[in-house]
């Protein structure tokens, strides 16, 4: 009982402090937001869902403003109260999948973050360069994770999800306002020409926060890492380098980037779950070959995977 009125309290705070400080500025994702951060409530696995939920949407929506950074506490205190929690596997997964998708909402529904994804979309591929730089990234978080997550306890691993996205949102903040300093300029040389810093990052962050929160299987979970992290990587690294005839869907995605990403990601399926799970291999491959604003393939991919388990039952 006092986890759950200290829920609503942080809840409530928070949605007063947004309405004062941005002159009852309501936009439809965080209507949306509001509503799913009940249903979270109402859920009754975890208290804590609610105000991370909106939290994670409001910060989202005050993106590279100072403002941003009392929502980031909030979610940061209850991070902290999670500790003394239950720490059920399902309460674990809520908690994440509240945070996840909190980001995402407004990723979606926002329209001047939707306008920042427009462009992000836009200009995919066409600095050679800075794709790369973004691969070796990408393709370096997604191996650390598959190292260590299967390593760690549940407990660890989930409220970390949590406060990695608190740490990137607000290294997001710093880099947009700081932009002159070393960390600030390496953050920006990751990033597409004329586009907001991690916008890409919060889609893989919120993809991957909702794909932990969707399915206790770590099979799963690691196969939409390598999808996301190194398999995507590496689809357009082979796009941009080998010539191929483009997908008669999506004329910005190859059938050698996309075969690039599938016969890796088959490989590594199978050495970790066996040829039953090749369709979520599969599946991801070709919804990332499809994918295109207003959604980022760091999102539709393990969306995807989350609904062809589901259908076949694996989850």
């Amino acid at each position: 009982m006092q986890f759950l009125l200290l829920s609503f309290t942080l809840w409530l705070i928070s949605i007063l402090f947004y309405l004062y400080a941005m002159r009852r500025n309501l936009n439809i994702s965080i209507i949306i937001s509001l509503i799913i951060s009940v249903m979270f409530l109402i859920s009754g696995f975890n208290p804590l869902s609610m105000p991370v939920e909106l939290c994670f949407s409001l910060a989202m929506n005050t993106l590279y403003r100072r403002i941003s950074i009392p929502f980031l506490s909030i979610i940061a205190i209850c991070s902290a109260l999670q500790f003394y929690g239950t720490h059920s596997a399902i309460s674990l997964q809520v908690f994440v999948l509240a945070a996840g998708t909190g980001m995402a909402v407004s990723m979606i529904f926002n329209e001047e973050l939707k306008k920042m994804e427009s462009v992000n979309d836009s200009t995919r591929g066409k600095n050679p360069s800075v794709e790369k730089r973004r691969d070796v990234v990408q393709i370096a978080s997604g191996v650390i994770f598959i190292l260590i997550f299967p390593r760690i306890s549940i407990m660890f691993s989930y409220s970390g999800m949590v406060i990695l996205g608190v740490i990137s949102i607000f290294i997001l903040y710093i880099s947009a306002y700081h932009v002159k300093n070393g960390f600030s300029k390496i953050v920006s040389s990751l990033e597409r020409p004329n586009v907001p810093v991690g916008i890409g990052s919060i889609w893989y962050i919120s993809g991957l926060m909702i794909l932990m929160g969707l399915t206790s299987s770590i099979n799963i979970i690691l196969i939409g890492v390598f999808a996301m992290a190194i398999g995507d990587s590496l689809a357009t690294i082979v796009g941009m380098s080998i010539r191929t005839f483009k997908l008669p869907y999506s004329r910005k995605k190859s059938f050698g980037g996309m075969m690039a990403m599938m016969i890796p990601t088959l490989v590594f399926a199978y050495f970790i779950a066996g040829i039953d799970y090749f369709p979520l291999a599969i599946g991801a491959s070709l919804v990332e070959s499809a994918s295109g604003y207003p959604l980022d393939d760091n999102f539709s991919i393990p969306v995807g995977i989350i609904v062809i388990s589901y259908i076949l039952r694996i989850f």
